[in-house]
């Protein structure tokens, strides 16, 4: 941690927020998971889901993962 976000209640606050945002969206797509699951939806949209978890749990955020294209920084169209 760079000693100036350290210092800076308001930079801490607006990172633990973000994180705290996405570990919430993150917990919600685990529980439609399971719903999909249990309901027998197709494996289209089971693997839609898990790519949306995967990318809200990534260190690098939503719409940056690809399934089987590995990580990229770059956005994927």
């Amino acid at each position: 941690m760079s000693p100036t976000l350290g210092q800076d209640p308001v930079a801490l606050l607006y990172i633990a927020t973000a994180l705290a945002r996405r570990l919430d969206d993150a917990n919600r797509a685990f529980l439609e998971l399971k719903d999909q699951i249990q309901a027998g939806e197709p494996p289209g949209l089971i693997d839609k889901t898990v790519e949306r978890i995967e990318g809200l749990l990534s260190a690098i955020g939503a719409g940056y993962v690809r399934a089987g294209a590995g990580y990229t920084i770059f956005p994927t169209a």
